[in-house]
Formats: C-alpha cells, sequence, structure tokens
C-alpha cells in the first residue's frame, strides 16, 4: 500500500502540470472557516465532482510555476477527512465522494484530495458564502452562489456552468453515469457464475444483450 501510495504521488509530481482534472495548491494547509480560501476549495471540489473522472487537488505544488514546495507538518496535519466532510456538507448537495492521500517524498510532505465524479446525480451549491477577498482588503466578494453549477474547463479552470455547451457536457455526463447505474443494477440480477469476464454468449445468454445496452449508452 505505501509503494502503491509513493508511486501515485511520484507520477503526479514527475507531471505538475495542471489539467481539467489536476489543480495545484501552493504552501497551505485546509484553509480557516469562512475564509474566501475555503470557500474556493470548496468550489473546487463541487466542480471536480461535476467533471467526467473526477480530479485531483494536489497541496504543495506552486500554482503557475508548478515548482514543489512541499508543505509542513501541521499544514499536512490540518487535511482532516471528517472536518473537510462537514464543511462540504454545508455548501454541497450530494456531498463529493472523496478521499485525503497524504505522502513524504524526497524529504518533503504532499497531500493529495482526490474528487471522484458524482455517482448519479450532479453535485449543487446548496448556499452562498461571501468573503474578505485578503486580508488587507476590506472588499468582500461572493465566492460561492447558492443555485450553481460548478465544473472544470479544458483550461484548467473552475467556473460556473453559465452556457448551453457545458450544461450539456454535464447532461451528457448525468446520462451517461445513469446508464452505468442501471447496467449495474441489471448485472447484479445475473447469477455470479455467468458475470465471469471469460463468460461468452454461449454460456450467457445475456452477454449479448448487455453489451447491446452498454453500447446504446456510451453513443446515445
Amino acid at each position: 500500500m505505501v509503494a502503491e501510495l509513493d508511486d501515485f504521488f511520484r507520477a503526479l509530481l514527475s507531471n505538475p502540470k495542471e489539467t481539467r482534472t489536476r489543480d495545484n495548491k501552493s504552501k497551505t494547509g485546509w484553509p480557516e472557516p469562512k475564509s474566501a480560501s475555503r470557500f474556493s476549495l470548496i468550489k473546487d471540489i463541487m466542480a471536480f465532482s461535476n467533471t467526467r473522472d473526477g480530479g485531483t487537488l494536489v497541496f504543495g505544488v506552486e500554482n503557475g510555476t508548478h515548482q514543489l514546495l512541499g508543505l509542513t507538518h501541521d499544514q499536512v496535519e490540518s487535511f482532516d477527512k471528517s472536518k473537510i466532510y462537514e464543511a462540504l456538507k454545508t455548501f454541497a448537495s450530494p456531498i463529493p465522494n472523496f478521499d485525503v492521500d497524504r505522502c513524504e517524498l524526497d524529504g518533503s510532505w504532499y497531500v493529495a484530495l482526490v474528487v471522484r465524479e458524482f455517482s448519479e446525480v450532479p453535485t449543487i451549491c446548496r448556499q452562498s458564502a461571501d468573503a474578505q477577498v485578503g486580508p488587507s482588503n476590506p472588499k468582500v466578494k461572493t465566492v460561492l452562489r447558492g443555485g450553481s453549477v460548478y465544473v472544470r474547463t479544458e483550461g484548467a479552470q473552475t467556473v460556473e456552468i453559465d452556457s448551453e455547451r457545458l450544461m450539456k457536457e454535464l447532461l451528457e455526463l448525468a446520462v451517461r453515469r445513469k446508464g452505468d447505474h442501471l447496467l449495474r443494477q441489471i448485472s447484479d440480477l445475473i447469477p455470479t457464475q455467468l458475470r465471469s469476464a471469460e463468460s461468452t454468449s454461449a454460456d450467457n445468454p445475456y452477454a449479448n444483450d448487455i453489451l447491446a445496452a452498454r453500447q446504446d449508452f456510451e453513443n446515445g
């Protein structure tokens, strides 16, 4: 397990470029309550949940330069999954499925917050949240907007759905997820011995039907 985690982080750090499913965060821990940075992270988590294949937030890598900075012990310890879950519960419905992984590589610590694609329905922001822009700037801005749906773009940005194209992509993803869920329900009704990867249409009378249904969902 430790070796697998090392490999996972080495793969993340060897190619630190930000993508639709990857976002880097600098030398920071889980932010304080009611801060703009915490609300911004919650927005990112919701967006990854609404993105095909989910996404990963990597802490300890500078945003922009991709420099490997690492984290302090206190910063690493601040990423408590139960506390993050409670923070998400206030703003996200349904609550995104995520994991928090920690790893020390070459003397530096890193954290990866891995968010999975939603299982059945997209994640919606439940309520708005305003916060001060910065410690020396008294201006307050709306970071989260109730009723909004956030997604990731090909340009590695978290945005609120505001176009027909983005809404269409999300709807297509929801249809595919619903199709996968239905196929799993059908598969669960089939005897175990007939679900084997080695089974063919000769010994599994449902094989062709399942394949046809899956292709319909994928091509629909």
